[in-house]
């Protein structure tokens, strides 16, 4: 077994080195209990549609990043939003900073997976 060759899935790598990078960061630890804390007051109201996809929390270093498309198109649709609404996702506005550096990863990580996975290269 200890001469065996072990090959990773680029996701894998991926989301290793996200949780080196934000395991114990403080925006990344209070921006997914926000969304958690909205996805336990909205699941069953009339905002529900609002919410993001439930993520498994195995894996939340990979899929953070549907979190990131949700924020995303929240902004687009802010002024559509009640007033009440726009309270509750406030923490959306106030993490912006925290967000874009997401977005350029999630940027990032995407056209590394067209080289590495879409042409072949991640064998």
């Amino acid at each position: 077994m200890q001469n065996m060759l072990t090959i990773n899935d680029c996701t894998h790598l991926w989301a290793k080195s996200l949780e080196r990078v934000y395991q114990d960061d403080t925006d990344f630890i209070n921006f997914m209990q926000s969304v958690a804390s909205l996805r336990k007051r909205w699941i069953l109201s009339k905002s529900s549609h609002l919410l993001p996809a439930a993520i498994r929390v195995k894996s939340r270093f990979y899929q953070v990043f549907e979190y990131i498309t949700w924020s995303e198109s929240i902004k687009i649709v802010w002024d559509k939003l009640s007033e009440q609404e726009q309270k509750e996702l406030q923490f959306i506005q106030q993490n912006q900073l925290f967000l874009q550096g997401l977005s350029t990863i999630k940027q990032l990580v995407e056209r590394l997976n067209n080289i590495f996975k879409i042409k072949g290269l991640s064998w």
